[in-house]
C-alpha cells in the first residue's frame, strides 16, 4: 500500500491512501459535537452492532481564538442557558413536547455520567397579560406554577420587580443547563459504549459508490483526512451551508445564523449570595423590537472564579451572518464592534433584578439560528444524509429529545417518531448566483 499522507486525529490516525474508499469505517458519523450532536452521537452508540463516530472541534484556546485559520466555532461556550418548559410553551405545540422530554432525561443522564450540568432553580416568564394567559391555559397537566398580576412576583421574591408585567413562576423543571458540561456528560456515556471521538472539523461530505462496497459517504476534514462511513447526521448548526457538506444542487437550507451578544455582569460574593435563589427569567413582549426583550440568568461562577448575572437581548439586536468569516470576526471581536449596544443589553437587568453591586461588566458572543417556521430542522436530505440543525434560541432546551429523533430517522433511514414529520421538514433556498432545481 502506498502512502501519501497522514493526518493525526486526536489518536486516531487516518492514511490518505488511493484504496481508503475500501474500507467503510463506520455505520453513523455525527458531523458537529454541540448540544444536539452530542446527544445523537449517545443515543447512537446505546444500539448494538453500530459503529459511531462523533466529529467536532473543541472549543478554542485564548490562542486559537486569535488564530486566522479558525473559522469553525460553537455556541454552547457558556456556563448557563436557560431550560423552561413554561417558556416553551410560547411557541408551537411541538416544543413544549420536545422540551419536556429533553428536561425529564437530565437527571438519568448527570446519573449515567457523573456529571452535574442542570440547575433546577426555577424560571420567571415576563409579559403583558395576554400572553402569560394563553401560556398558563397551555400549560401541561402537573407542571408546578403560578401565574401573578403585575407587581406579585415581588411577594415571593423581593428582589425581583415586574415591571408592570404579568408573571408565571415555573418552581420545578426550570432554571438552566451548563451547555459545556451537557456536552461533556454525552461525549462521556458515548465514548464508554464504544463511540470514537475525532477533535476536528469537517469540510467536505460527499456520497460514493464503489463495486464490492457498496455507497458510502467520504468525509474530508480540515488536515485534509479521510473518514469513510455508511450514513451520516449532519448537527453543524448555523455552519450547514458554509462547508462543502451538502449536495451540490446550487441550494442551501434555508436557515439564517444571527449574531448573539449578551452581557455578564460581575457580582461581589454577598450579592451572588443574596440572589442564590433567583430563578432564571425570560421577558417577552410581543413586538420583537421592544427593548424590554430580554433573557436573564442568575448568579452563576464561571471558569475565571467570578459570580455574574448574564443578561441578553432575546432577537431586537441580532443580525444576519452571511460567511463563516464574519462568523469567526464576531466571535473574535467578542462584541466590541457594537458597544452601542451593551448600554442597551445592560439596562435590561435592572428591569427584572434589583439590590445587587455590579463589581465589573464584559461582553460574549455568539451565534443563534433561525428558520422560516420556527422549528427545528431534522430530516434526511438523501437515503445516507441526516440534518439536524435550527435551534431558533432554544437549542439547549431541546437538544436531548432533537438527538434522540435525528439517532432514529438515521439509522432507520425514515421518520421514526411519534412527533409530526411535517413540522422538522428541510426548506431550501437557491444559492447567490445559482440556478434553483429540485433535489
Amino acid at each position: 500500500m502506498t502512502m501519501f499522507g497522514i493526518c493525526t486525529l486526536g489518536k486516531y490516525f487516518v492514511y490518505k491512501t488511493p484504496d481508503m474508499a475500501a474500507r467503510v469505517q463506520y455505520d453513523v458519523c455525527v458531523v458537529g459535537a454541540g448540544p444536539v450532536g452530542s446527544a445523537a452521537a449517545r443515543w447512537l452508540s446505546t444500539y448494538q452492532g453500530i459503529k459511531v463516530c462523533l466529529i467536532g472541534p473543541q472549543e478554542p484556546t485564548e490562542e486559537e481564538l486569535k488564530d486566522p485559520s479558525r473559522t469553525i466555532f460553537g455556541s454552547h461556550y457558556d456556563e448557563a442557558r436557560i431550560v423552561s418548559e413554561v417558556c416553551s410553551c410560547r411557541r408551537d405545540d411541538t416544543w413544549p413536547v420536545v422540551t419536556k422530554r429533553s428536561i425529564d432525561r437530565f437527571r438519568d443522564i448527570e446519573r449515567e455520567s457523573g456529571i452535574n450540568f442542570y440547575n433546577e432553580v426555577g424560571c420567571v416568564f415576563k409579559a403583558p397579560k395576554v400572553v402569560t394567559a394563553k401560556v398558563y391555559e397551555s400549560l401541561p397537566p402537573g407542571t408546578q406554577a403560578i401565574s401573578y398580576s403585575p407587581g406579585g412576583i415581588e411577594n415571593a421574591f423581593q428582589y425581583l420587580k415586574s415591571d408592570g408585567f404579568h408573571s408565571i413562576h415555573e418552581s420545578t423543571k426550570g432554571g438552566y443547563v451548563n451547555p459545556r458540561k451537557y456536552i461533556t456528560a454525552n461525549k462521556k456515556i458515548a465514548k464508554r459504549n464504544g463511540c470514537d471521538i475525532v477533535d476536528e472539523v469537517v469540510c467536505d461530505v460527499g456520497e460514493r459508490r464503489q463495486p464490492g462496497v457498496g455507497s458510502f459517504i467520504h468525509l474530508t476534514t480540515k488536515c485534509r483526512a479521510v473518514i469513510t462511513s455508511r450514513k451520516v447526521l449532519l448537527c453543524t448548526g448555523g455552519f450547514i451551508n458554509f462547508e462543502r457538506l451538502l449536495p451540490n444542487s446550487g441550494l442551501e437550507i434555508d436557515i439564517d445564523p444571527l449574531t448573539e451578544m449578551a452581557v455578564l455582569i460581575e457580582l461581589t460574593k454577598e450579592d451572588a449570595e443574596c440572589l442564590s435563589k433567583m430563578p432564571s427569567i425570560l421577558v417577552h413582549i410581543p413586538d420583537a423590537k421592544d427593548p424590554r426583550n430580554s433573557y436573564i440568568l442568575p448568579p452563576v461562577i464561571y471558569p475565571d472564579g467570578k459570580y455574574y448575572l448574564k443578561v441578553g437581548h432575546d432577537y431586537d439586536l441580532n443580525r444576519r451572518i452571511r460567511s463563516k468569516e464574519e462568523v469567526a470576526s464576531w466571535y473574535r471581536d467578542q462584541g466590541q464592534n457594537r458597544l452601542g449596544d451593551f448600554k442597551s443589553i445592560y439596562l435590561r437587568i435592572y428591569q427584572s433584578v434589583s439590590g445587587f453591586h455590579p463589581k465589573s461588566l464584559k461582553t460574549m458572543t455568539c451565534i443563534t439560528t433561525t428558520t422560516p417556521s420556527g422549528q427545528y430542522y431534522c430530516d434526511l436530505i438523501t437515503p445516507a444524509i441526516g440534518v439536524a440543525v435550527g435551534g431558533n434560541g432554544g437549542g439547549v432546551m431541546v437538544a436531548d429529545e432533537i438527538g434522540r429523533t435525528a439517532a432514529r430517522m438515521i439509522l432507520k433511514g425514515a421518520w421514526d417518531s411519534d412527533l409530526p414529520q411535517e413540522e422538522f421538514r428541510v426548506r431550501w433556498r437557491t444559492r447567490e448566483g445559482a440556478t434553483k432545481s429540485h433535489l
